[in-house]
């Protein structure tokens, strides 16, 4: 029972110094304050420290920020943030490229060395390579007679300026939505353009 206690006395005495520093002592724990003052100088030395920090804490001086501070903050985070996406964009997008060159590369480089290791693989391939670009070739220009005698027909004119005009306003509302998204926070003001 004693050792309770001895364990509360420290810790009730460190409630009441901290209500005694903010003026929110009852009378009936200001005179308890004032009895474990009288009966315990460690708690007096304790609470005298404890008085000379809350004065010198009383005396430092209140810094107020300068007026748009918050703006320019939320400014240079709203920057920060730009830099990262275009950052993050410009890395991925390199790390793809290298992927692909290589990529193109090493399929280059193996069909190089199976070609000229083996010449009738290679004449071949050359052979088709000739068959598919002559076949290609009269297959694009029958695509471009046959599209040639439709454009011809106004029917098909119509509808192509339709279709113009309803993938150009599709892609205007398009960009516009992109642009409305990018400049816009998601809960808050747009951001600021940087100059």
């Amino acid at each position: 029972m004693n050792m309770d206690r001895t364990r509360q006395e420290p810790e009730r005495g460190a409630w009441l110094m901290s209500l005694a520093l903010d003026d929110m002592l009852e009378p009936s724990e200001a005179e308890l304050f004032d009895t474990l003052l009288a009966e315990d100088p460690e708690l007096g030395e304790e609470w005298a420290l404890w008085q000379a920090v809350d004065a010198k804490l009383l005396k430092a001086p209140r810094l107020v920020p300068s007026t748009g501070f918050v703006a320019e903050f939320e400014r240079r985070q709203a920057q920060r943030e730009r830099q990262r996406r275009l950052w993050f964009g410009l890395i991925v997008g390199v790390m793809a490229a290298t992927l692909w060159v290589g990529l193109l590369a090493g399929l280059a480089g193996a069909g190089a060395y199976v070609m000229f290791r083996q010449a009738d693989t290679l004449v071949a391939l050359v052979h088709g390579v000739a068959y598919w670009y002559s076949a290609l070739q009269s297959q694009l220009d029958i695509i471009v007679s046959a599209a040639s005698a439709l454009l011809g027909t106004t029917q098909v004119r119509g509808a192509l300026l339709v279709y113009v005009a309803v993938a150009a306003l599709t892609l205007a509302c398009w960009v516009r939505f992109l642009r409305r998204s990018v400049e816009m926070e998601p809960n808050g003001p747009a951001y600021v353009r940087s100059a």
